[in-house]
């Protein structure tokens, strides 16, 4: 009785309200300067979405979003994939000082790669 006596619903949907724009203003800065990518989930990101072979699912991403697209997966781990043996090389080659301090998923790179990678 004294909980109900406090929070009435007025206040429960604005601050629900106010909560929720934060949350949009928040994503909307942080995917500002993102390649494009798919939507996902929330907290989920793209998870679901992944097959158990997602280099077939990366390749449909890259005909649709282009060479360089981006994902997030759970708890929003963001993942950049590059497709195409020219930007590939280009990274890996010409500008690897710009990129070789970055993490590395193996247990992602051997999904991907059926344990071949």
């Amino acid at each position: 009785m004294l909980f109900s006596q406090y929070l009435s619903l007025p206040i429960v949907v604005t601050t629900a309200a106010i909560f929720l724009i934060w949350l949009t203003v928040n994503w909307w800065k942080n995917n500002q300067n993102l390649p494009p990518g798919p939507w996902g989930l929330p907290f989920f990101g793209y998870y679901f979405f992944l097959s158990s072979k997602p280099y077939l699912e990366f390749y449909h991403l890259s005909k649709r979003y282009g060479d360089v697209f981006s994902f997030r997966t759970i708890g929003g781990k963001l993942f950049v994939v590059l497709s195409g043996a020219k930007l590939i090389k280009e990274i890996l080659v010409n500008r690897a000082e710009e990129f070789i301090g970055r993490p590395q998923e193996s247990n992602l790179l051997e999904w991907i790669s059926d344990g071949l990678g």
